[in-house]
């Protein structure tokens, strides 16, 4: 419940700055319409305030821009993300308090302002991700408390799970269900991908750093 209240939250922010059309530094600008709480985690509200809305297809519908929920379980917190630059096959994703997700497609390859980032990797393709018994390799750099770069090579064996019955704000989705499972000289984790009948990854659990940990991601809007 209380990630639910966060994401209320965010929404309700990012929907209030979206219906500002008369201003053009919003409508010019999607970072204004990022709004999150991924790097410090959920801010105390004041004795007083009003409760958080809860997050609806409704609120999810008047957002004009493509629109991902991200978030962190090691923080237990989420915020919305929006697009706000492309670099060839790559789009970051962005928030007003200038966090950034990098992905080509809808698999993750950086990450800014969470600590321990991602600066870099090299990832396999979504058509790779929903093939069963496929093997891929990934390399990653992770920026560490030093501000050193720090290199980490994973192998990873692609495999099939049951079908998945997902529920998405108020909507519902049947999708294939894949596990990447990677393994390295300093350990190991698995990513997951929920992947639609028409290719669209719909969800994933994606890992960012030892730190940081995991990072889940729904498409709200295409």
């Amino acid at each position: 419940m209380r990630q639910l209240r966060t994401a209320g939250l965010v929404l309700a922010a990012l929907l209030g700055l979206s219906g500002c059309g008369s201003d053009p530094a919003v409508g010019d600008n999607p970072l204004l319409l990022g709004v999150s709480a991924l790097r410090d985690g959920v801010r105390t509200r004041a004795a007083g305030d009003a409760p958080a809305p809860a997050l609806t297809r409704a609120m999810v519908d008047q957002v004009q821009v493509p629109l991902i929920l991200a978030s962190l379980e090691s923080r237990g917190v989420t915020g919305a993300l929006v697009p706000i630059g492309q670099n060839g096959a790559d789009t970051t994703w962005g928030t007003a308090d200038q966090i950034a997700v990098i992905m080509r497609g809808d698999v993750v390859r950086g990450t800014r302002g969470l600590g321990e980032d991602l600066m870099s990797a090299s990832i396999p393709g979504e058509s790779v991700l929903r093939s069963a018994n496929s093997v891929t390799q990934r390399e990653y750099f992770h920026l560490d408390g030093d501000d050193q770069t720090v290199r980490r090579k994973f192998s990873c064996e692609i495999h099939e799970q049951d079908a998945a019955a997902l529920v998405i704000v108020e909507r519902r989705y049947q999708a294939r269900h894949f596990e990447e499972r990677c393994s390295g000289q300093n350990g190991g984790f698995t990513n997951e991908y929920w992947f639609l009948a028409d290719g669209r990854m719909i969800q994933s659990r994606q890992w960012i750093s030892p730190s940081v940990g995991f990072m889940k991601l729904q498409r709200l809007k295409p």
